[in-house]
């Protein structure tokens, strides 16, 4: 069985090109209180950043949602400020230090040995289970209880 899930264009933060940690964290604030008007049955929300994360955390919590007993929040980059925020972030880490090796000799090979080509790299991200996420039971259309550890 697969789940459809529904996906919230009109809720995406448009944070724009810059990198101002307070303004990123106050879009996920907005969103938060979006997403709670529109969907007031949503259990969980995944964030395409961890800054995003934190504020959506915090405009739960103004609002007087129980993070992650009432909604589940998951980041992605597993910056520092996410494990050591009050509720520590549920994020997904993605290799930095990997990432960073190998972009840095595909552009020296671009740069020194003219190998220009397109190059499909594939990178392993690693689930950080936190406070952010509980484990969900659900009623399958079988009848049936199922756990799906959600952390």
């Amino acid at each position: 069985m697969t789940a459809s899930l529904p996906t919230c264009s009109s809720l995406t933060p448009r944070c724009g090109t810059s990198l101002n940690v307070p303004s990123i964290r106050a879009e996920g604030r907005l969103a938060s209180t979006q997403l709670r008007e529109q969907y007031p049955e949503v259990t969980g929300v995944t964030c395409g950043n961890d800054l995003l994360a934190l504020g959506v955390v915090a405009g739960l919590f103004r609002q007087g949602v129980q993070v992650p007993e009432e909604v589940s929040v998951v980041g992605f980059d597993n910056i520092e400020m996410a494990e050591q925020n009050p509720l520590p972030l549920t994020t997904i880490h993605q290799p930095k230090a990997e990432l960073g090796y190998v972009a840095t000799n595909l552009l020296l090979d671009e740069a020194l040995r003219g190998a220009h080509g397109h190059r499909e790299v594939m990178f392993q991200p690693e689930l950080v289970v936190r406070e952010t996420t509980r484990e969900v039971i659900s009623q399958a259309l079988d009848g049936g209880l199922h756990a799906s550890d959600a952390g």
